[in-house]
């Protein structure tokens, strides 16, 4: 992925382009305009906008992440955009498909000193303006406390928010993977000689991908009674479904001066206090130290989950890398080759961060 300053019509495209409110063409047809990609999904892509007029960030959604609620979607971002948690929604399409939002910007990227190894997903260095920053400890730039306290002063006004109307549970979350996932398996050729029966063309690598993707669907399917106590035990210690961003990951997070805010609300729901923590513990680079303060001072303050959610969080973690296993299996069965290998790789690994 290329981080460059570009013109704007050579980077977005006309259609793109076209696609924009009026006032926000004339802007970026400015002589001294110029975008930069930020970042690139599956479900969607970044952009940075730079101009007299304005710094901004639009996002194009891709038409093919039909699972997102774009409504929803945009109803928590505003919720926690008024709440200053996150940046400011300036504009979006009829469509939902393209948003305009304030650019925030930051002397050092949040993600760039407390992104955890396990993030292989954010296989993209952190940026600045001048290019990819080195890497750094967390102790370099923070004292032990500041993550945590940082973390507090989001995690706590985030889950204060009005309860999203919609609500996903873990046990909701996984019953929905699982129900995709048995019907891909059930589509799905599963050994070579029903591969090779149903094309003569069918590459040797796709054959053995799909004995791959079949063996891992069975590891995960394995593991039934172990996921029934983890739920139940979530189950066990809930008083009430709060607020939940759900993906509250180093790259989600932008540090605004002393405050952190959060970005990108495709999963924001109502759901478990538990969840929300555990996307949070097992992203961030934290010490032994600031993990265990993080999750007495989070369960301290939360009114919604019972004193034996301490209990609960090695169920809670196990449950976040379960849908993130479940996810990658998702995410390998609709891609091409070379995309099938690398999400069978995050599955993997994702599947071996459960502790049984």
């Amino acid at each position: 992925m290329t981080h460059q300053w570009q013109t704007p019509s050579a980077l977005l495209g006309q259609a793109l382009l076209s696609s924009l409110p009026e006032w926000l063409q004339q802007a970026l047809a400015d002589i001294d305009a110029k975008a930069m990609l930020l970042s690139e999904g599956l479900s969607n892509a970044n952009y940075r906008l730079c101009c007299p007029q304005g710094d901004w960030v639009l996002r194009d959604n891709r038409p093919q992440s039909l699972w997102c609620n774009r409504e929803q979607e945009l109803a928590n971002w505003r919720l926690a955009e008024a709440a200053g948690l996150a940046p400011a929604l300036i504009w979006h399409s009829d469509d939902k498909r393209v948003y305009l939002s304030c650019f925030v910007a930051q002397i050092r990227p949040w993600s760039s000193v407390m992104s955890h190894e396990n993030n292989s997903l954010c296989i993209e260095p952190p940026l600045t303006e001048s290019g990819p920053l080195d890497n750094v400890t967390a102790l370099e730039v923070f004292d032990e406390a500041t993550p945590v306290s940082l973390l507090l002063n989001l995690l706590r006004p985030l889950s204060q928010l009005t309860v999203p109307d919609v609500a996903l549970t873990p046990r909701a979350q996984w019953q929905e993977y699982l129900a995709r996932l048995t019907e891909l398996a059930r589509a799905m050729p599963s050994s070579p000689s029903s591969v090779n029966s149903q094309s003569n063309l069918t590459s040797p690598k796709k054959t053995h991908l799909s004995s791959q993707w079949h063996s891992a669907f069975t590891q995960l399917s394995s593991l039934a009674t172990e996921i029934e106590r983890w739920l139940v035990q979530l189950e066990s210690c809930l008083v009430a479904d709060q607020y939940c961003h759900r993906d509250l990951n180093p790259t989600n997070l932008l540090l605004v001066g002393d405050k952190l805010q959060c970005i990108d609300f495709e999963y924001a729901t109502a759901s478990h206090p538990l969840f929300e923590l555990a996307s949070v513990i097992t992203s961030h680079k934290l010490t032994p130290k600031q993990r265990d303060s993080l999750i007495e001072q989070y369960l301290a303050f939360n009114p919604n989950v019972k004193p034996s959610g301490v209990e609960a969080m090695p169920a809670a973690i196990n449950c976040y890398w379960l849908c993130c296993a479940a996810w990658a299996l998702l995410m390998a069965a609709e891609q091409d080759e070379e995309c099938q290998t690398q999400y069978l790789a995050y599955f993997k690994q994702y599947l071996q961060l459960i502790t049984i």
